[in-house]
């Protein structure tokens, strides 16, 4: 399709309550949205840096300068796809990766690469009439919900757990830090409601621990973690090595597969998985799209985890509708045996300019719509607008 031009959008959405982890509190959703344009079709692009670059070296505010000013001008400058029907059924892939030579000179800008490649895969889906699931190959119609839980008292964290097993979430990933986690997963454990209804138990601590703290995140296995996201800060490669074997002889003792230690800040490519699965350092990825640069980049981390026998969830980055209905289409995928971050955004987002995913007895529905989403409200958009910019070429 032949770019006619392009728009980006820096939006500040309200949050239901302040979302916090060991490297930071959200108090409103800062976004950065591209729409790319030819003719009459639109596409929209997710970026889903946060608000500061404490998670990664990105932020909103600073991905939107870049977009408008380098990136979304040198995209109308690309020439145009010879296939609009979106590369080869169920492999996720482009007809041609054009953003390659982007990718090569702003390799630090993989979110706000990222949305550029979902604004130009939601125009050509549009525009042929296709879904973003059968684009993938996907066959599920539901996947299994999980839900976040930022940090908080144990009687904080258990009240909400409470609240969020009554929806029927089947996963609680929570989020830990030192002097927040045994006490915490201990008050989960020990509540008669949480316990019943047989939600499994994620802890994640953004790499908030080190080498001296092996004993305590093998203890917290041992008292019922399903998984530890990121455990260990992303520099402690060889006490990430020993807690994956001290996990793996714990569960052979045990006659069980082993906890995962799933890697999050730590992958930030393909080539960032297979370094680490090579030296032992990891039994799981969190692939969170936006991170790895966008969906393409995505299901080929995917594919890796398949082949290698690596455990693999669908992460989040607290997105809006449209980076929602994109997550949940990748985490129908087949390789995605560990319950991902799939919830619906109005979980955390107090207004959203896009139609929210549906939950249905603790289920996603996976959207079969045509393009990424469906478009946005454009009141709402407008209404949570703080810049915008218009790119022609």
């Amino acid at each position: 399709m032949d770019l006619t031009a392009a728009d980006v959008w820096l939006c500040e959405f309200p949050l239901v309550e302040p979302f916090a982890a060991s490297h930071g509190t959200t108090s409103a959703r800062t976004v950065a949205i591209v729409r790319l344009r030819s003719g009459d079709v639109e596409g929209w692009g997710e970026c889903s840096a946060l608000p500061a670059a404490t998670y990664t070296a990105e932020s909103a505010a600073g991905c939107f300068e870049l977009l408008a000013t380098e990136l979304l001008p040198a995209v109308l400058a690309l020439p145009t796809a010879a296939d609009p029907a979106c590369g080869t059924p169920g492999t996720g892939s482009e007809p041609d990766d054009e953003l390659s030579a982007l990718r090569r000179t702003r390799p630090d800008a993989p979110m706000a690469l990222a949305a550029i490649e979902m604004a130009r895969l939601d125009l050509r889906l549009r525009g042929a009439g296709r879904s973003l699931a059968d684009h993938l190959g996907v066959t599920r119609a539901r996947v299994p919900a999980g839900v976040s839980l930022g940090l908080d008292t144990p009687d904080g964290v258990v009240a909400r757990a409470r609240s969020l097993v009554a929806d029927g979430y089947r996963r609680l990933k929570v989020k830990i830090q030192p002097g927040h986690d045994a006490a915490v997963l201990d008050a989960l454990r020990s509540d008669d409601t949480v316990e019943r209804s047989g939600a499994e138990i994620q802890l994640d601590a953004n790499g908030a621990y080190g080498p001296d703290d092996l004993d305590l995140l093998v203890d917290l296995v041992r008292s019922g973690a399903s998984a530890l996201e990121q455990p260990l800060a992303t520099s402690h490669v060889d006490a990430a090595v020993e807690l994956v074997t001290r996990l793996d002889e714990l569960a052979a003792r045990a006659g069980r597969r082993p906890v995962p230690v799933v890697a999050d800040e730590a992958v930030a490519s393909v080539g960032d998985a297979i370094t680490l699965a090579d030296r032992g350092a990891l039994s799981g990825v969190s692939i969170k799209p936006a991170r790895v640069g966008g969906l393409t980049e995505a299901r080929r981390l995917h594919d890796l985890c398949v082949e290698r026998g690596l455990a693999a969830t669908a992460g989040g980055m607290l997105e809006t509708g449209l980076g929602r209905h994109a997550l949940a289409a990748l985490a129908a995928l087949p390789g995605f045996d560990l319950t991902g971050d799939l919830s619906p955004a109005g979980r955390w987002l107090a207004a959203d300019a896009w139609p929210d995913l549906q939950l249905i007895d603790g289920e996603i529905v996976v959207p079969t719509g045509a393009g990424v989403a469906p478009p946005p409200d454009r009141r709402l958009l407008d209404a949570t607008t703080i810049d915008g910019r218009e790119i022609r070429p």
